[in-house]
C-alpha cells in the first residue's frame, strides 16, 4: 500500500506543479477573462495583464463599447496620464491603442461614426517622425484586429511556464495581496499596475520605489533610457532627416478629423531635461528640432493646435522630477501640460477648469500622483 501511495504521489506531482500556478493565472484573472465584459463596466478596476498583448484591443473596445465619450486621449503610452478629473465632458484616454503614425486613423476609421470622439488630444511620439523608427517598427499584435482578444485564451500552457518562472526569478510578489478595487491579470494584482477605468494607467509599482528613492527600480536616474540612447535602439533610434511619409500620415489623419467635426488639440510628449539634453548632445537626432517646424504648417492647415513639450524642463520638471521613467511624465506632468495649453490660450479651456486644476496640483500627493485612484 506505502508503495502506491509512493508512485502515486509522484504520479501526481507534476500535475499538481501545473495545476496550481494555473489555479493562479485563473483567480488573478490573468487568463480565460471576458474582457468585453469588463470594457463595459464603470467600476473602478485595474487591468494589467502580463501575458497577453491586447492592450490596443482592450482600449479600442472601451470607446466601442461603452457610452460615447466627448473628449479621447489618442497615443502610445505617453498619454496615459490624462485623467477624467481633469476635464468637464466624458473623457477616456485611449493611450496605447497606437505606435506609429498609421495607427491613428485606422483606430478611428475602424470606430462607429456614433461612437467617435468630440475632442481628440493626440500625442504625436517623435520618433514617429524618424524613418528608422518606421522602418523598424513591428506592432506585436500585427495580424489581430482592433476587437480581437483571443490572446487571452491562447498558449495558457506558456503563459503557466512564464509565470512560475517570473515567480522564481522574483518578477512576480503578493499575488494573493488584492486591493481594495476590482484587479483583472498579474501585474493588477502583484503591483497594482495596469489600466484604471477611465483608460490612465495606474503605475503605481514605479512611483512607490520612485519615491522611496529605490535605486533597483529599472529606470531609476533614466539609467535604462540613457543606455537605450548609447545604444540607438528600443524607440530612441538615430536620425538626421524627418520622416516624409509621416507628414503625409499626419495630413490624411487630420483631414479624416476635419470631415468629421473632431476638434484635434496635439502635442509632443515631453522627456526627462537630462534625457532630452543627452540626445541633443549625442548629435545623432537631428530629426527631433526638425518635427515642429515641419508639423505647424499641418496643423495650421486645417486650423489645430499643436504644442511642443519635449522638454519637461519647461512644465518645470528639474531634473527629470515628476517623470516615471526617461520618457514617461506623471499626472503632475500632464496636469502641467492641460495648464500650459490653457494659458497659452488653448481651445482646450472650453473642456475644462483651469482653477480646479490649480487647486488639485497644489494638493499633489506627491510629485507623481494627483488623484488617489
Amino acid at each position: 500500500m506505502k508503495r502506491f501511495l509512493k508512485k502515486l504521489i509522484l504520479f501526481i506531482a507534476p500535475f499538481s506543479l501545473l495545476l496550481f500556478p494555473l489555479g493562479v493565472l485563473m483567480y488573478s484573472k490573468e487568463v480565460f477573462l471576458n474582457v468585453k465584459s469588463v470594457t463595459r463596466s464603470e467600476e473602478k478596476y485595474v487591468f494589467g495583464l502580463a501575458y497577453s498583448e491586447i492592450g490596443r484591443q482592450f482600449k479600442f473596445l472601451n470607446v466601442q463599447e461603452r457610452e460615447r465619450f466627448d473628449i479621447l486621449a489618442l497615443g502610445s503610452s505617453r498619454v496615459m496620464q490624462f485623467r477624467k478629473e481633469m476635464f468637464l465632458q466624458r473623457f477616456y484616454n485611449a493611450g496605447g491603442a497606437v505606435q506609429n503614425m498609421e495607427e491613428y486613423e485606422s483606430f478611428l476609421r475602424a470606430l462607429p461614426t456614433g461612437k467617435l470622439p468630440r475632442l481628440i488630444i493626440l500625442g504625436l511620439d517623435q520618433w514617429m517622425f524618424n524613418v528608422d523608427y518606421r522602418n523598424n517598427y513591428k506592432n506585436p499584435a500585427d495580424g489581430q484586429s482592433w476587437t480581437d482578444v483571443t490572446a487571452v485564451d491562447k498558449n495558457v500552457h506558456e503563459k503557466v511556464k512564464t509565470f512560475v518562472v517570473d515567480v522564481f526569478q522574483g518578477k512576480v510578489k503578493n499575488i494573493l495581496a488584492l486591493p481594495g478595487y476590482k484587479v483583472y491579470g498579474v501585474n493588477a494584482v502583484s503591483e497594482t499596475n495596469g489600466f484604471r477605468n477611465d483608460g490612465s494607467y495606474f503605475y503605481n509599482g514605479a512611483v512607490q520605489k520612485l519615491v522611496a528613492h529605490d535605486t533597483s527600480y529599472r529606470d531609476f536616474a533614466f539609467k535604462e533610457t540613457m543606455s537605450r540612447i548609447s545604444k540607438g535602439c528600443c524607440r530612441f533610434n538615430y536620425g538626421d532627416a524627418l520622416d516624409a511619409a509621416a507628414l503625409d500620415t499626419l495630413n490624411s489623419l487630420l483631414a479624416f478629423c476635419k470631415a468629421q467635426q473632431i476638434e484635434v488639440i496635439a502635442f509632443l510628449p515631453p522627456f526627462a531635461p537630462t534625457v532630452f539634453q543627452k540626445m541633443k548632445d549625442l548629435g545623432k537626432y537631428g530629426y527631433l528640432k526638425m518635427i515642429y517646424p515641419q508639423i505647424s504648417p499641418v496643423f495650421e492647415k486645417y486650423g489645430y493646435e499643436v504644442y511642443d513639450f519635449s522638454d519637461a524642463m519647461a512644465l518645470g520638471s528639474l531634473e527629470g522630477e515628476g517623470m516615471v521613467d526617461g520618457f514617461h511624465g506623471g499626472e503632475v506632468v500632464y496636469s502641467s501640460i492641460l495648464v500650459s495649453m490653457i494659458e497659452q490660450g488653448s481651445r482646450i479651456r472650453a473642456y475644462t477648469d483651469l482653477q480646479q486644476i490649480k487647486a488639485d496640483l497644489k494638493g499633489a500627493e506627491n510629485s507623481f500622483i494627483v488623484y488617489k485612484y
